[in-house]
């Protein structure tokens, strides 16, 4: 996908980052992906890619490896607008982006 420059310059591809991300995993641990997701997010918020591009990457460096995977990350974005619910109201009219 090619490097994506952080504010500070420093370039970084988004494969790159997940197997960051990835390395605390080990053999047998469970990955939620609203928790790697999160983390990328936190640790690289330049990175522009939507939660389902994310979760393709983090499926690709799981490859070969031993790790269950919990794909939690559509039911955490419906909790969040849930607890929400006038922002969530807006952000389906298209008024607001969360």
């Amino acid at each position: 996908m090619g490097q994506i420059k952080s504010p500070l310059g420093i370039g970084i591809d988004t494969d790159a980052a997940v197997h960051t991300i990835m390395a605390d995993y080990h053999s047998g641990d469970i990955l939620s992906t609203t928790v790697v997701i999160a983390d990328l997010r936190k640790r690289f918020p330049w990175f522009r890619q939507t939660d389902e591009e994310l979760v393709g990457f983090i499926v690709r460096a799981l490859d070969g490896r031993d790790i269950a995977v919990s794909f939690d990350h559509r039911a955490a974005a419906r909790l969040i607008l849930r607890q929400n619910q006038p922002a969530a109201e807006l952000m389906l009219r298209g008024l607001v982006r969360l």
